[in-house]
């Protein structure tokens, strides 16, 4: 008689070295946490021409402070996307309540919040894809954006 044990067939062997190599890279897999990117928010307005009348030698801005007409794609709740240089969207964020400005124009707010940092210059995208982008450096980002459309 032997004092060797009896082996375990093969297939088992096999099976238990792959649950037993996937639960150590499993736990070495949880081990290190991501590194967290750095951010920060754009903040500023889009001025549209709103609809308007005119009374006498007066320009009457209409008090909810619409967009003209050819200019309904910007209005509150549109989206302001920011994007990479190479033209990927890293945050979106939405246009506020349009007010009226000075004369027959409606600017509206905004806050992009979550804007990675690293990159050399960025976009911002508002409206449909006929009103063109508008490019800042970096350093930039945290300087009030004005644009306006019109």
């Amino acid at each position: 008689m032997s004092n060797m044990l009896n082996p375990l067939p093969r297939g088992v062997v096999c099976t238990l070295a792959l649950l037993t190599g996937g639960l150590l890279l499993a736990g070495c897999a949880g081990a290190s946490e991501p590194e967290a990117t750095e951010t920060t928010e754009i903040r500023g307005a889009l001025t549209v021409p709103t609809v308007h009348e005119v009374v006498g030698n007066t320009i009457v801005v209409e008090p909810t402070c619409e967009s003209a007409p050819g200019y309904d794609d910007v209005r509150k709740g549109g989206q302001v996307a920011v994007l990479d240089p190479e033209g990927t969207i890293v945050a979106i964020g939405e246009l506020g309540e349009g007010k009226p400005g000075t004369g027959n124009d409606c600017t509206f707010p905004f806050v992009v919040p979550d804007v990675p940092l690293g990159e050399k210059f960025y976009s911002i995208d508002v409206g449909n894809e006929f009103r063109g982008i508008h490019t800042i450096p970096e350093d930039k980002l945290g300087v009030y954006q004005t644009l306006s459309i019109g």
